[in-house]
């Protein structure tokens, strides 16, 4: 397996580093193999380059298994040497469109048993629990 990996900015290059761990943890656990290939496209690249992700880059990143894509982006007050939305634009949204990317899928787990929300979405109980553990009248079903 091959595996793209680039960090980018801010957070990123503290989860990046961590998923690598746990893929290592994996390949040695599920006996696997892989390669990786190193990245430095971000707001501290264009800064130094001045260059956000050139379309070669794109095409070599492309041909990998999988990506381990971190965040970019830079400061959402602005940045004087950095164009607002230009690193979002022009390595984020240029990875999803041409790499068909669409989906940013991220794991997540539903709760075992959904709570309700509030006492008005809660199941009215089968009788009524005493007046001091009443919700208020305009949210208890059995009140009069």
């Amino acid at each position: 397996m091959k595996i793209a990996v680039m960090p980018g900015d801010g957070v990123g290059k503290e989860v990046v580093p961590e998923g690598l761990k746990v893929l290592d943890v994996c390949a040695k656990k599920f006996g696997f193999t892989y390669t990786r290939t190193d990245y430095p496209f971000g707001a501290e690249h264009y800064l130094e380059t001045g260059v956000t992700l050139p379309a070669d880059a794109l095409k070599e990143i492309g041909a990998h298994d999988a990506i381990l894509f971190g965040a970019v982006g830079a400061d959402p007050r602005g940045n004087a040497r950095i164009p607002q939305g230009l690193i979002e634009t022009d390595i984020l949204l240029k990875m999803r469109f041409e790499l068909d990317q669409y989906i940013n899928l991220r794991p997540s787990a539903p709760a075992a048993r959904p709570r309700p929300i509030s006492p008005a979405a809660a199941p009215a109980p089968a009788r009524c629990r005493p007046a001091a553990a009443c919700p208020p009248r305009r949210l208890c079903r059995l009140r009069d």
